[in-house]
């Protein structure tokens, strides 16, 4: 995985557990719209004689991973401006950039001074 804040790469063990459970298809005879329990939500149905699990293990793995990682919890991430790793090595650029948002406002003030 790569860090939220840096981007360096960041190893994490992922662990997780999950049931799994199958039964053949039209094994439980239902009307088409008919309320489950919750622990039916858990229930796949399959055809034949095999399943397929690898999307089911690949949907699986993805729920265990975090959205989100920092490689450490004082990581100072990349500089807005140049984009260079302030963990490595510092840069010259101003801490404090002007909002664009405040830049018509701030041309008015600038012309009440003068």
């Amino acid at each position: 995985m790569r860090c939220a804040r840096c981007l360096e790469p960041v190893l994490k063990d992922v662990s997780s557990s999950f049931d799994l459970i199958y039964r053949p298809q039209g094994s439980e005879k239902r009307p088409d719209e008919a309320s489950i329990s919750e622990a039916e939500t858990e229930i796949g149905f399959y055809q034949g004689n095999g399943l397929l699990l690898e999307d089911v293990i690949k949907e699986q793995l993805l729920l265990a991973v975090p959205l989100r990682v920092v490689c450490r919890d004082e990581c100072k991430g990349l500089c807005p401006q140049c984009g260079r790793n302030r963990n490595l090595e510092s840069c010259n650029c101003s801490s404090q950039l002007p909002d664009p948002r405040w830049a018509a406002l701030e041309d008015i003030k600038n012309k009440l001074k003068h």
